[in-house]
């Protein structure tokens, strides 16, 4: 009797100290998480702008050597990378084992079977699980339902595999699978794209790391790289720049590019008996008009369905956790069994999440369009930029293309331009041209010289040197070009074949941005 008394003594006082406990650990799990939200904001944002470029070199190599690199370069430019094949590695506190097809998978990929129903996920880090575990995606929790209720299609197993990559684009996602579609032989594609894939592609590095140092893309624009994520160079820590706004025609053409590249993807599929539903993580209201806009224009016929993991997000990461996944995967499902695309009775799922919308079909809206244009333009951009002055404003107006760069003897961190860059300014009603002020050093390599620059996208202005003899300050002036529509941001692309780079660096620089101004 003793005794027993004695061990609930010590489960009484064991119950207690995790009564006691529980609630300290998840106030720290709750602090870590705004800890790391703030340091990102704050210390990380002062530590970029105000370390040495020498200092940023050093950590950035120390960094490199320390961090598992995932990715390999393909000789494919408009899908660019895949995963290195057969890999085991930690990415973003997650364990990444990838496949023979290098996709994230402990499960080889084998050509289909005739007794198999195949459906493919088809997108970038959300179809990865990024930062989360495998099995907790979308696609695996998808086939993880069929195959719990027993949904065959004609007597076939159905088998899900996530087709994504972290930092993939539409273009890379689209061109990946419209290539390999005799391979995969899918009967049906559930794409879930994000609101961030209207951008360039992204290169590898050597140790396998992403890099926007330069685009395997094919055009003569070097490293130009136009990306969305390009304040983080300037120290400005933020989701990213305007580049995916349809402010200009820099953006408008990859708007175009990949619903060209989704409806090729529609069509392959539709001659071929199969099918595909179009989704998109709702996330970004703009985005999402843009993307309704540009479905419309394409004349695609897909279902589209807007989809959300809400606050459904990983501790240590803002991509979905199991939940915010499930949610995802159980939109796509009901969706499926409106459709009658699979035998699934609806009624059978987990109800469909209230605060999701079922339609799939979800017209335009102009008015509202510009109206978050007028709002994105007003938050973010000046009539002028001082490029030796920035603010954070500044640096959301830059598209691509722009490094900053000290220059030998000059302890200012200055703006080169490369082959390609671009930038938006508020339109001025009242001005009747653009000046734009640069410097271009004296390096032999840069000469002869010749800058091209479009406002618009219509070619207004260009700048011939013959020598070095003739470089330093110059200014290009061009006539403002006439709105189209009620725009109310003027897109600037200056356009070169000139550049020099260093034998530690291979940037393709070419000129010094000084300033840009309306009058």
């Amino acid at each position: 009797m003793h005794a027993e008394q004695k061990r609930m003594t010590w489960l009484y006082y064991a119950i207690m100290c995790l009564v006691a406990i529980a609630p300290l650990i998840l106030l720290g799990l709750y602090a870590r998480s705004k800890f790391d939200a703030l340091f990102e904001r704050y210390v990380l944002s002062y530590v970029l702008s105000n370390m040495s470029e020498d200092d940023k070199k050093k950590i950035y190599a120390q960094f490199v050597a320390q961090s598992p690199g995932i990715y390999e370069a393909i000789p494919e430019p408009l899908v660019g990378r895949l995963l290195q094949q057969n890999i085991r590695n930690e990415h973003y506190r997650a364990e990444v084992v990838s496949n023979n097809a290098g996709m994230r998978s402990t499960r080889p990929y084998e050509r289909k079977r005739p007794d198999r129903y195949r459906i493919l996920c088809l997108g970038d880090s959300v179809v990865f699980g990024m930062a989360g575990r495998e099995e907790d995606r979308l696609g695996d929790q998808i086939q993880e339902i069929l195959r719990a209720l027993g949904t065959k299609v004609n007597g076939k197993e159905i088998e899900v595999y996530s087709i994504g990559v972290p930092g993939w684009t539409t273009l890379n996602e689209a061109t990946y699978l419209s290539s390999r579609l005799s391979d995969y032989d899918p009967d049906l594609v559930l794409v879930v794209m994000f609101p961030n894939d209207i951008t360039d592609s992204i290169g590898v590095s050597g140790t396998g790391q992403m890099t926007f140092a330069f685009s395997p893309e094919c055009r003569t624009d070097g490293s130009g790289v136009f990306a969305n994520v390009w304040p983080s160079r300037f120290g400005v820590v933020t989701s990213g720049n305007l580049l995916q706004d349809d402010l200009g025609p820099e953006s408008r053409s990859r708007w175009e590019k990949a619903f060209a590249s989704w409806k090729r993807l529609e069509d392959l599929l539709n001659e071929n008996g199969k099918k595909m539903i179009l989704g998109l993580i709702d996330w970004d209201p703009l985005f999402t008009e843009l993307s309704k806009a540009f479905y419309e224009r394409s004349k695609m016929t897909s279902p589209f369905i807007l989809t959300n993991n809400f606050e459904n997000a990983l501790p240590h990461d803002y991509h979905p956790d199991r939940a915010g996944h499930r949610i995802i995967a159980l939109h796509y499902l009901h969706t499926l069994a409106r459709l009658g695309w699979l035998p699934l009775n609806a009624d059978s799922l987990e109800p469909l999440d209230s605060r999701l919308n079922a339609a799939i079909t979800h017209p335009p809206s102009p008015e509202k369009i510009r109206a978050l244009k007028s709002e994105k333009i007003a938050k973010f951009l000046d009539e002028e930029i001082d490029f030796d002055r920035m603010s954070e404003r500044n640096v959301m107006a830059i598209l691509g293309g722009i490094y900053p760069y000290k220059m030998p003897g000059d302890s200012k961190v200055r703006c080169s331009g490369s082959l390609k860059s671009g930038f938006l300014l508020k339109r001025n009603e009242s001005a009747s041209r653009v000046v734009i002020e640069i410097e271009v050093p004296s390096y032999v390599e840069l000469y002869p010289f010749k800058l091209e620059a479009t406002l618009d996208g219509s070619r207004v202005v260009e700048l011939i040197l013959d020598s070095q003899h003739s470089g330093g300050r110059h200014q290009l002036k061009a006539n403002m070009p006439k709105p189209h529509g009620k725009e109310s941001a003027v897109e600037i692309v200056l356009r070169t074949d000139s550049y020099w780079t260093t034998i530690d660096d291979p940037v393709m620089r070419s000129y010094v941005l000084i300033s840009a101004r309306q009058e």
